[in-house]
């Protein structure tokens, strides 16, 4: 599905929550992100350059994706995926 993202969904009974999270209880679930900025400008347009983005540990936290002449930023924050 084009310009389609996962975002993580989470059930209505919280159940016992370790840490304000738990991970047995969370789905990535697929949703169509194209008709949202900044993904509706680049639709259709060729991924030129992919590059990882690093904490001060050297761990990867995100992606910048340039396409077609416009760069967009994703990062992980809290097992949410960010732009």
């Amino acid at each position: 599905m084009e310009g389609s993202f996962l975002s993580e969904s989470r059930p209505a009974s919280t159940g016992s929550w370790s840490g304000g999270f738990a991970r047995e209880q969370t789905r990535w679930s697929l949703r169509d992100a194209s008709g949202e900025a900044p993904f509706a400008a680049v639709i259709g347009r060729p991924l030129v350059v992919v590059e990882p983005t690093r904490n001060d540990v050297e761990e990867v936290i995100g992606l910048h994706l340039a396409l077609g002449g416009r760069i967009i930023t994703l990062q992980t924050w809290q097992g949410e995926m960010r732009t």
